[in-house]
């Protein structure tokens, strides 16, 4: 059975579709009217489990230093969820929330503490904002996740994870 060279069409956003082409048949294709680009699928390998030094953020100077590396700052969150008692949201040396803070923890046990300090669920579903699929866990760690040793994804990119704004920061997941 010969394997289907159209892989996705779209249609929400733009129009377009991802196939697998011949040099000859993307050449081709640059010549109907209408056409605006073609891009060979480029396989890359994993970098790192450690944002900051990727981007170039030193802590000792710049954008972190000048904003105190986070320290005060609340990020929200809006994804599919969160895993209260991942380690990277540990609350270990956190101070607790400021007292203007007007957020609700969702969870039908204690899950929030002084670093995950909301959790909400506005969707019709399962009623509690507990990650079921992980991305949400994953985005909120990419924003705002401890220091965590030992990280990898399947065995690749071993390193320590860490969030741009933390440990100083406090997460409220929406």
């Amino acid at each position: 059975m010969e394997e289907s060279r159209m892989i996705y069409s779209y249609h929400n956003v733009f129009r377009g579709f991802a196939a697998r082409l011949s040099p000859e048949e993307v050449k081709a294709m640059e010549k109907i009217p209408g056409f605006i680009s073609a891009r060979a699928q480029k396989v890359v390998p994993l970098h790192t489990t450690h944002s900051p030094n990727f981007l170039g953020l030193n802590q000792n100077m710049g954008f972190w230093k000048d904003s105190n590396y986070g320290k005060g700052v609340i990020i929200g969150v809006l994804d599919s969820g969160i895993i209260p008692d991942h380690p990277s949201f540990s609350d270990e040396g956190m101070p607790p929330p400021p007292a203007k803070w007007k957020g609700r923890c969702e969870f039908n046990f204690t899950a929030c503490n002084n670093k995950l300090i909301g959790a909400r669920k506005f969707t019709i579903g399962n009623g509690t904002p507990l990650d079921e699929s992980g991305h949400g866990t994953h985005t909120a760690s990419t924003a705002a996740g401890n220091f965590v040793r030992g990280a990898n994804l399947f065995g690749n990119a071993n390193g320590t994870a860490v969030g741009i704004y933390s440990p100083t920061c406090s997460l409220s997941y929406i």
